[in-house]
């Protein structure tokens, strides 16, 4: 059975899901409003400006990400021999991975959500081999991100 200090030992499972994030954030940007005048790298920004973080924008920009387009879940793994994985992440900004927002107005059902896709992803690769035989998962826009179509996964039992 799965336990909650098993989760702490699945570095790798923790990678797919943030790299998944990455690529297919749930939201594609965030907002803010400027609640007095600001001035940011040389530009003026007056008072009730909506502020607009385009994520997939920063997600797949090769200035942060290398390869953005590819599935490269150990870009996040922290501490790997870069002759092992010359992937791994070693340095990142710090504010370019936001799938859930930043400071006092970020998701609060981030770890949530979190551990739920962890615990989901676990479970069902214990129990099924998941294939994919179609073109690249499309979405469309909503207050969350949505698919759009039929997912159509194939399942095969172990």
């Amino acid at each position: 059975p799965l336990k909650s200090d098993m989760m702490t030992t699945m570095p790798y499972l923790r990678a797919v899901v943030k790299e998944s994030l990455r690529m297919y954030p749930p939201s594609l940007l965030n907002m803010r409003r400027a609640t007095e005048n600001l001035v940011f790298n040389g530009y003026q920004i007056p008072a009730e400006t909506d502020l607009i973080l385009g994520l997939v924008h920063m997600f797949n920009d090769p200035k942060y990400f290398e390869k953005p387009s590819e599935f490269i879940p150990e870009r996040w793994l922290r501490q790997v021999d870069e002759e092992v994985c010359p992937h791994s992440l070693k340095q990142s900004h710090p504010f370019a991975y936001l799938p859930f927002g930043h400071g006092v107005r970020f998701c609060a059902g981030k770890r949530i959500a979190e551990m739920e896709l962890e615990v989901f992803v676990s479970r069902l690769i214990r129990k099924y081999k998941v294939e994919w035989h179609h073109e690249d998962l499309k979405y469309k826009a909503a207050l969350v991100n949505i698919p759009e179509g039929e997912v159509k996964f194939k399942f095969i039992k172990l």
